[in-house]
């Protein structure tokens, strides 16, 4: 809970208009069961689909505007994706950031899973030669990104409407500061109500494509093969 309430406040301080503001969060007396708390300004909101417009370019503008403290991807605290642990230590590189993160959750899916060789072996494929070619380039030949603040867990389920001022909000964060593009790999699944092309192409508009802008898509379809092992380990299914 101390991560989730990390991750909010950092939220906050960039885009205030778009994060219900984090007062404190805690722990209750009792112990069985062990129960936490997390206290957000109450919002009174509609779980429907949001606008296009405003919302990519609220998400744009958190993008733009978060700073990392140290210059580099990861995060201050450790944060969690629904109940899986997200160890985000400070690194230079988003491809070895990147590397750390599928590589943690192969070894959670594997402790809760069991081993499935196939599997396996296609994982090391990724590692050894497809991210060195999708996610590389994104820091080679002089190029750069930016480690942006993430929601990073930012489907339809973790947003809402207001229902008195139209304002939309996002909440439930796993954030870290990672590629903006990143963000978009949630929305590619049809098991989404985001799914919608619409949301990527608007936000898209606000923020433009990482160069080399001609691997867009498999860059966006290798992140959202990250939340399809995410939700795997949870022993979820994403795949219709």
């Amino acid at each position: 809970m101390e991560g989730e309430f990390t991750a909010m406040v950092e939220l906050y301080k960039f885009v205030p208009s778009f994060i219900p503001k984090p007062h404190t969060w805690g722990k209750f007396d009792s112990t069985s069961p062990i129960t936490h708390f997390l206290i957000l300004d109450f919002k009174d909101m509609s779980p429907k689909l949001p606008d296009p417009k405003p919302f990519c370019s609220e998400l744009a503008r958190l993008h733009r505007n978060s700073v990392s403290p140290t210059g580099k991807f990861g995060f201050q605290i450790t944060t969690t994706h629904g109940k899986l642990p997200q160890y985000m230590e400070w690194n230079s590189s988003w491809e070895s950031l990147f590397r750390k993160m599928l590589s943690d959750l192969m070894v959670l899916d594997l402790e809760n899973n069991g081993p499935w060789k196939e599997f396996q072996d296609v994982y090391e494929r990724a590692l050894t030669s497809v991210l060195p070619k999708l996610i590389g380039p994104l820091e080679a030949k002089s190029r750069t990104i930016k480690p942006c603040l993430l929601h990073g867990n930012l489907w339809e389920g973790n947003q809402g409407t207001d229902y008195e001022t139209g304002n939309v909000y996002i909440f439930d964060a796993s954030s870290f500061y990672g590629h903006n593009e990143l963000e978009l790999g949630m929305w590619r699944g049809t098991q989404n109500r985001m799914s919608s092309k619409v949301y990527i192409k608007e936000y898209l508009r606000n923020v433009g494509i990482s160069e080399p802008a001609n691997q867009f898509d498999d860059r966006n379809r290798i992140y959202h093969i990250l939340c399809l092992i995410t939700h795997a380990t949870f022993g979820l299914s994403l795949i219709d």
